[in-house]
């Protein structure tokens, strides 16, 4: 691991090359877009009730910003390890609002938040991310459905034991599963990508391996099951083994030859 090096004048570098007065200041703009749309609850808890589009879209930008800053040494800073609930509460809350002019931008940011904070730093808040993540499985913006589908596999195969009954709530109140079984079934009919139908059964398979009721009502879809058979004879090697492990999620014994 590499470690913070003092430049001659003093200002403490990072090991992406970044001096602490910059994160400084980039935590500044973050925080200055944050207090533009951030409100605070009956309860004092902090909530994004802005739809203000050009605000939204100041906020992603500076989040995005604010985490090519962020390293396994800067992580220990109290400017970024107290920012991570406000990232993920705006995020979640960007989401929701289903702005398609910065619904694109906001799912890859949201991708790269669980991509660059390690699991522990973002288990406590990870439940606020899932149920927006989910609801947009099924948009009609490809790739935002597909960066959604990816963030969440991270976040499920990194979940601790401790969040699993909380997140299989959410996704059961989101109908994660029903919303993943129709992009599956929308590329049998040719009317999704093959990278949408990986990144949807590589998700599915995760759900159905961490829990086992989401299994019923894939394996009792008989047309999803037709489908998955005959998929298995995709010229598409990547295909079958994502068969492979649907079926092996599954529990069931089939017969699918890859090569």
């Amino acid at each position: 691991m590499s470690k913070m090096k003092q430049s001659k004048k003093g200002t403490t570098v990072t090991d992406k090359g970044m001096s602490s007065s910059h994160l400084g200041t980039l935590h500044q703009r973050f925080r200055h877009a944050l207090d533009l749309g951030f409100r605070y609850s009956n309860d004092m808890k902090r909530k994004w009730p802005s739809n203000d589009v050009e605000i939204q879209k100041l906020v992603v930008r500076s989040i995005s910003a604010f985490l090519d800053c962020i390293s396994m040494e800067t992580l220990r800073l109290p400017i970024v390890k107290d920012s991570v609930a406000d990232m993920v509460t705006a995020l979640g809350g960007i989401l929701q609002y289903k702005n398609e002019a910065v619904l694109t931008m906001t799912s890859v940011v949201a991708l790269k938040l669980v991509s660059t904070l390690p699991s522990t730093v973002l288990q406590p808040h990870v439940v606020h991310l899932v149920h927006p993540l989910a609801s947009l499985l099924s948009f009609h913006q490809l790739q935002v459905a597909v960066t959604c589908a990816t963030a969440l596999k991270l976040i499920i195969s990194n979940l601790s034991v401790k969040k699993e009954k909380e997140v299989w709530e959410v996704l059961k109140e989101a109908d994660a599963v029903a919303k993943i079984v129709s992009n599956l079934r929308k590329f049998s009919d040719g009317m999704k990508s093959a990278e949408c139908f990986l990144d949807m059964a590589s998700l599915l398979s995760e759900i159905m391996q961490r829990w086992p009721p989401s299994r019923y009502p894939v394996w009792t879809d008989v047309k999803m099951m037709e489908i998955l058979g005959l998929l298995c004879f995709s010229p598409d090697a990547s295909v079958k083994v994502a068969i492979l492990h649907l079926y092996s999620a599954l529990g069931t014994h089939h017969f699918c030859s890859v090569w």
